[in-house]
């Protein structure tokens, strides 16, 4: 019988692997945790800029109405409605590209967060196969023993990022369904 993955098996695992992170790992991981908050916060403010937006677009004078709006477009040099159209415009394409290279950035960390601890693990198992007697270096094949090493540890680095892409889901999710709450 083949013993299927549980959640307490998984959560056994990560923190496991936790335990066996170096402090400058487990500093970067919080430094890509702060990434992902910052992700979802720009992903929410993107989807709270698209109502504006359409609006602006759809029905200038009816978003004139409100407090904010003349005040922005005094600031910027706008007297008339129809104006303002190119300003916001220009404004959410901005925040909208932010939020992509935001994205894209933490995509590319959670990856080469996934490497660098892979990197590690590979380093460390390694360290420990060389560092046997002799007698065990000739009763094992070495292929063998490569080849486990190889394959699990890639097996280790795409759980990783898949839990890292998972996480940051999460958060953005969070963020986004907070963002319609307010």
């Amino acid at each position: 019988m083949v013993n299927k993955p549980s959640f307490q098996n998984s959560l056994k695992l990560i923190i496991n692997l936790w335990g066996k992170l170096s402090s400058k790992r487990k500093k970067q991981l919080y430094f890509v945790f702060v990434i992902m908050l910052i992700t979802g916060l720009a992903d929410m403010l993107t989807l709270s800029a698209v109502v504006p937006f359409l609006i602006i677009i759809t029905d200038p004078s009816s978003i004139w109405n409100s407090s904010f709006i003349p005040q922005f477009a005094s600031l910027i040099g706008v007297d008339n409605q129809l104006d303002l159209v190119v300003p916001i415009t220009i404004l959410f394409s901005m925040i909208a590209l932010s939020t992509g290279i935001i994205r894209v950035f933490n995509l590319r960390l959670n990856t080469k967060m996934a490497a660098a601890i892979g990197n590690d693990l590979s380093f460390e198992a390694y360290r420990k196969t060389l560092l046997q007697p002799y007698i065990s270096h000739i009763k094992s094949n070495s292929s063998e023993v490569i080849n486990s090493i190889v394959n699990n540890i890639q097996s280790v680095v795409n759980t990783i990022e898949r839990v890292l892409t998972t996480l940051t889901s999460i958060v953005i999710v969070i963020n986004i369904l907070i963002g319609l709450l307010i």
